[in-house]
Parts: structure tokens; sequence; C-alpha cells
């Protein structure tokens, strides 16, 4: 048998057919999917960063840009991995804040959700199925997920990491959920006049159930994931 050496979907696809044609057809097929995707989180990135620190949006999206290609560049795939390990930490430290801060301002879980089914009964079914498979089913094909589960150093961190990235994860996912069906019954105004824009719903979601030291330890997750995303 032959030895691969390889860590990303375009290095699996090369070694496999014996094309760097078909690689690099692959790799410009993966980076022009997933342009809107990456402008996606910079934007979002951007305004959160705007919001809470009062620098301009200018600066937030060229700081983030600069710091993901520096490190992606000089680090590789193994700098990727640290920084998504470290980010991962942020994330779930700045959700875990947002989430008690959050039930904090809206008075309690159960006064939330009474305000949301008071005010908002229209939220069917189908919302929650679609949320299920696009942050968790779906994201099984996505290149920055296959690449994680073809990088393991051994059988024994794969079989470790099955455990563990099921609790991260889950636990992640959950909260973050949890926070924006909850940021229905705290943010309670209309959405135009929150910018008429939803990335306008994390920042302003922070800034009015914090004050500044914790709006500040917080801006770290969600600013966390979108690095991470991208850079992967």
């Amino acid at each position: 048998s032959r030895k691969i050496d390889a860590v990303t979907v375009v290095d699996v696809i090369r070694s496999r057919y014996q094309s760097d044609l078909l690689a690099n057809i692959s790799a410009l097929v993966i980076v022009a999917f997933f342009c809107a995707t990456m402008v996606a989180q910079f934007v979002g990135a951007a305004k959160l960063f705007e919001a809470v620190t009062g620098f301009s949006y200018v600066t937030g999206l060229t700081l983030f840009g600069l710091i993901v290609v520096f490190y992606t560049t000089v680090g590789g795939f193994k700098g990727v991995a640290i920084t998504d390990a470290i980010c991962a930490v942020a994330m779930i430290i700045g959700l875990f804040i947002l989430f008690f801060s959050m039930l904090e301002t809206g008075g309690g879980y159960e006064r939330i959700m009474t305000h949301i089914q008071t005010n908002h009964p229209e939220m069917p079914i189908s919302l929650y199925i679609s949320q299920w498979l696009l942050v968790g089913v779906c994201t099984l094909a996505l290149p920055q997920s296959v690449v994680r589960g073809i990088s393991y150093k051994n059988t024994k961190a794969l079989h470790n990491a099955m455990i563990i990235g099921t609790v991260v994860i889950g636990a992640m996912t959950l909260i973050a959920t949890w926070i924006g069906v909850l940021s229905k019954g705290v943010l309670t105004d209309t959405l135009q006049a929150y910018g008429g824009s939803v990335d306008n719903i994390t920042p302003l979601t922070i800034i009015g159930t914090m004050n500044p030291f914790w709006a500040g330890i917080t801006i770290i997750g969600p600013i966390a994931a979108t690095i991470s995303t991208v850079s992967s």
C-alpha cells in the first residue's frame, strides 16, 4: 500500500487520482463557493467589532483579514489546528457568559419564553428542522469539517476526538442556537430598529445585556468563531 501524505481535501484528490489538474480545479471550486461564506463571516465579525469597541467597520474587517492570512500562511495546517483549539475555548466561555447574561436581562427563562410564545407564535417547526440540518448533518461534507477527519495523528487521537468533539461541539451548537431563540425575548423591538440586518443581533445582544467589561470578554467568542471558520 502507498502512504498518502495528505492534510486537506485537495491533497487527498491529488494523491488518489495523481492529477494536479483535478486537484487545482477542486481547489478553485472550493474557493469560489466559499467566497460567500467567508464574506458573511468577515462582515459579521466586523460589525460585532464595530458595535462593541467603537472602532470603524473597515478597521475590524482589515484587522481580521490580515490576522487570518498571516497565521494561515506562516503556521500552515498546524497553526490553524492550534488556533482553532484556542478559539473553541474562547467561544464556549463567551457563549456561556452571554447566555446567563441574557437570562438575567430578560427576567429569567420563563418570562423570556412567555414573551416569545405570546408575540412570536408563528415560529414553525420547519425552522428548527432546517437549523438542525444546516448546523448539524449537512456540515459533515464541508471541506473545513472533512479535513478534521483526515488529519488525526493516530487511531487513539481519532477515538478521543469522537468523544471530546461530540461534547464540545454539542455544547457550542446547543447554547448558540438557544441564544438565538432567547434574543427574540430580550431584543423585543422590530428588526428595523436594530439597523434592519440580522448581523446586528449578536452585537446588540451583547451590548444590551451586559456591562462593558463582560462585553469585552464575550466579544472574543463570536470573533473566534469567525476566525476559526475562515482559516479552516
